[in-house]
């Protein structure tokens, strides 16, 4: 195990100092003891930038006081604490000690109704501590919207955090997609500062994957283009982020292209069989071109282990959850599907064969 690093006996003493008038100022809590508080958690922010001074700062018990600021100091002091347990959390040993403090409730709140400069260091603390899979399930049940609402608002900070919280975590993926988070991330790539940019499209990457829902909800709010803008004009980890994510929504948008192109062919055939005088000829859909789960028209069918056909999509999603099958409740003996491509084609011409049909039956003109 590698040993902490050490600091010298000066800044030991500085720090010890510093919690001291911290704790001291937070135990009082009146306006006077605030601003003693308030200047010990901006030297501890500032210290809290090196890897020791961390080390130092949760050892001499820095980390509790700084959460009591968080949560009830004022609004300066409250920012400085928030910067201060941010720098912290790089620290893995830290990511644990403030979420064992509490730390945790006070940012999400903070990241809710803070003042600008409080929502900026509470995205990024939670960002730092989310890295810590204890605290990734926590962070997720309770920040994602207001994460959600911060990068309606721009913040890097909270794309960062959407992006860790993502990461290979189905379940997280489903709740950023649920509170509204990708059409703020594709807006970010689009329009946002640089760094704001890498993160949301790392954001976008983590939620698509093996996610085929989330790929199809990318490319329906328009992400290729500013991803592949990013992919032109972006820095290195960008790119590399983006090139992925591209890979994923590119067959998506090129099948929402032609499901809207199915749909302006079925509108234009159902025109001219009115004007012919035979629509009322148009037979309903055979009951196997639906999905049972999403109860639409299958677009992308695929056999699952207990011989059903389903939206691939919908499959998906609901095998991330359970070990049953949608139909019969059974359980499953294996989670693969298999793509039918036989019904999909069968799927895809019966329209026009049936439009054909009708149309024979117009009266000559």
């Amino acid at each position: 195990m590698a040993e902490a690093p050490q600091i010298g006996e000066e800044i030991a003493t500085q720090i010890g100092t510093l919690i001291t008038s911290l704790s001291a100022g937070v135990g009082a809590m009146t306006e006077g003891g605030s601003a003693d508080a308030k200047n010990a958690a901006a030297a501890l922010a500032r210290l809290a930038k090196n890897a020791a001074n961390q080390v130092a700062i949760a050892e001499a018990g820095g980390i509790a006081p700084l959460v009591e600021l968080a949560r009830g100091g004022s609004e300066g002091a409250k920012t400085w604490a928030l910067l201060a347990l941010a720098n912290l959390a790089t620290s893995s040993a830290n990511q644990v000690a403030i979420a064992e403090a509490g730390g945790i409730a006070p940012l999400v709140e903070l990241a809710h109704s803070g003042s600008a400069g409080a929502k900026t260091w509470a995205a990024l603390a939670l960002a730092n501590l989310a890295t810590n899979s204890a605290n990734k399930v926590a962070i997720a049940k309770a920040a994602v919207g207001a994460l959600v609402e911060l990068v309606r608002g721009g913040s890097a900070d909270a794309a960062g955090a959407l992006r860790i919280l993502a990461t290979n975590n189905a379940t997280n993926q489903v709740a950023i997609a649920a509170a509204g988070g990708i059409a703020p991330l594709v807006e970010l790539v689009r329009g946002g500062s640089a760094g704001a940019k890498q993160q949301a499209a790392g954001a976008l990457r983590n939620l698509a994957s093996e996610n085929a829902a989330n790929t199809a909800a990318i490319a329906a709010e328009g992400g290729v283009a500013p991803l592949e803008q990013l992919a032109r004009d972006g820095e290195r980890n960008a790119t590399e982020w983006v090139s992925e994510v591209l890979a994923m929504v590119r067959p998506a948008a090129e099948a929402l292209r032609k499901q809207k192109e199915a749909v302006a062919r079925s509108e234009r055939w159902k025109a001219e069989r009115v004007a012919a005088g035979v629509d009322h000829h148009m037979r309903e859909r055979p009951k196997e071109h639906f999905c049972s789960i999403t109860l639409e028209v299958l677009t992308d069918p695929v056999t699952a282990a207990d011989g059903m056909t389903y939206e691939c999509a919908a499959i998906e999603r609901w095998l991330r959850g359970s070990h049953n099958s949608p139909s019969t409740g059974a359980e499953l003996p294996h989670k693969i599907v298999v793509p039918s491509q036989a019904l999909k084609n069968i799927i895809r011409d019966w329209e026009g064969q049936e439009h054909e049909r009708c149309m024979a039956m117009a009266p000559a003109t």
